[in-house]
This record gives structure tokens, sequence and C-alpha cells, in this order.
């Protein structure tokens, strides 16, 4: 059986049961004001700073490149919207609108909705599709490879040297093989066995003598003739021809 002591909650003064272990000083959830919030670099896009504000995926980026370079409002949702069952942290607002930013949908973001539009705030939700004018003004308006490279202080998490053409290159995906090259290039003429033409053509003499049919020697064509002409060829030959195309028909 687990021992327990009594502690008094930080927040509210109220008495609570733990563990002699737990290092809690809150009651709960609601009380503990480090619960919850905007947890940056927390979602599953890839996030960082445009021009000091921070985006949480490259959908909220080229969102925010946008409407800066059209001298547009772009303000985050600095407080939480909830209620006793679910709490709500927006992306952005303008005005009496909110623009929600997802790389898809769930039931929890349509409740969310629900919540905001129930203390008087209209929601946008973007998708994917919705962000196509955002996304073409990015590629035809900046350079990048990776578009996350329009980051504030952008840096690329690995640094590695090509085994191919001893150059170096720098990735955000961790190369696990021994062997690391900095294109499909390198990869491909690194990865290329050099070929010993004596020992191949000892391979292709022994593949065709013990598969004589593959050599097409030896092997009687059928052959047909032509009822105009009396000439005789290969089937395939004379269709082409003969026959009604001969030119005794001419």
């Amino acid at each position: 059986m687990r021992k327990t002591i009594q502690k008094i909650c930080k927040t509210c003064n109220s008495n609570f049961i733990t563990s002699t272990r737990s290092k809690t000083l809150y009651c709960s959830g609601k009380c503990n004001p480090n619960v919850g919030g905007l947890r940056k670099g927390s979602g599953r896009g890839k996030s960082g700073y445009y021009k000091g504000i921070w985006c949480d995926s490259t959908y909220e980026l080229v969102w925010v490149i946008y409407r800066l370079d059209h001298n547009l409002i772009v303000e985050r949702f600095k407080n939480k919207i909830f209620n006793d069952n679910l709490t709500y942290f927006p992306d952005f607002i303008e005005n009496n609108t909110i623009y929600e930013i997802k790389g898809f949908l769930t039931q929890e973001v349509f409740d969310k909705k629900k919540l905001a539009e129930s203390f008087g705030y209209i929601v946008e939700i973007l998708l994917f599709e919705d962000l196509k004018k955002e996304f073409d003004w990015v590629k035809n308006n900046y350079q990048y490879s990776q578009i996350e490279e329009l980051y504030d202080n952008y840096k690329p998490k690995y640094s590695y040297i090509c085994d191919y053409c001893n150059k170096n290159f720098t990735t955000n995906i961790k190369r696990t093989k021994e062997l690391k090259y900095c294109s499909n290039k390198c990869s491909l003429l690194g990865n290329k066995k050099p070929i010993d033409k004596v020992e191949l053509s000892k391979i292709m003499k022994d593949y065709y003598k013990n598969n004589p049919e593959k050599t097409g020697k030896g092997i009687t064509k059928k052959t047909t003739t032509c009822p105009h002409c009396n000439k005789s060829g290969s089937i395939s030959n004379m269709i082409r021809w003969h026959f009604k195309n001969c030119k005794q028909l001419k």
C-alpha cells in the first residue's frame, strides 16, 4: 500500500492528499498555472519564429508571410477560451475573427470552434487547400530548398561530410546509415560497384549455355506462302507485305 501525505494547495489553500513521493504543490490541474497553454514547438509541424512572430507549422509560416507582405494584420491570440469541459488556445485573431490553421480536422477542432462562437467570435478554419494563394506567393517570391529555411536564425539540425564528393552538407533528417551522401547522384555513384567485364562475359556465356532457347539459335521459325505471288517467308513479314498488301493485287 502506498504512503500518502496531506498538503495544502498553493493556489486555493484547500487540503488534498497525494503520494509521499509526489512533488506537486497543487490539488488539481485547474489550480496549477503551469498546466495547458501554448507550448512552443509541441506540435507536429516544423516551428519557429518569422520576424518575431511564432509559427507552430509551415502552414502558419506561409500564412504569416503572405499577410505581412500584403500589410495585413498578424496577431497571435494572447488568451484562452474555456469552459468546464474544454480549453481552447486559438492561433491568430483579427478584430473579432479567429484564424485557426490546421493540417487536418478532428472532432476536437469543431468543439473548440463551437466554444469560441459561443463567446461571440467568428472562427475560420484554414486547411492546406485554403492556403493555395499563400503557398503560391511564397513559392514565387522567395528562394529556398525547404520552406522552414525562411524562419529567423534557421539552422539545420545535422551536419555531415559526403562519403563520395567529400563536401559538407546539412539536413534536418538524421542519417543512420554508415555511408552518408549529399544527393541522390552521389548516392548512386557511391553505391555503384565496378563491373568486371571478363567475369560478366563468363557469366553470360554460362547462362546462354544452360538456356539455349534464350539465344534464338536452332529454332525453326514458322513460314507461310502468299497465294498471290507464291513467295514464302516468316508469318509476321508475310502478313505485313503480302496477302492483302501484296503488290500483285495492284
